[in-house]
């Protein structure tokens, strides 16, 4: 008996994309903070602070962070009322 309920072959389903890119990796965890507080302020209080259009919260949300820099991010969190501080270390 399988443990899918669902009439889904998942042998077929697609990878996950696995991200090593460290510009990427810090996109996603600026992006991941931005959600956890708007999730607890709301849709209507992120957008009046930050000025972001539904769609573009809608985006940050499902993690599809093409069109956000690194910089746009930090200023989001910024105008969420928050400091983003970034630590440096040699790589060996």
């Amino acid at each position: 008996m399988s443990m899918n309920p669902y009439d889904i072959d998942t042998d077929k389903l697609k990878l996950s994309k696995r991200i090593t890119d460290p510009k990427e990796i810090l996109k996603c965890q600026i992006a991941a903070k931005i959600i956890n507080i708007s999730v607890n302020i709301g849709t209507d209080k992120t957008q009046e602070l930050t000025g972001l259009h539904k769609a573009d919260l809608s985006r940050i949300r499902v993690m599809s962070l093409k069109r956000f820099t690194i910089d746009r991010l930090i200023g989001i969190a910024n105008d969420l009322g928050f400091e983003v501080s970034i630590k440096f270390k040699k790589s060996a």
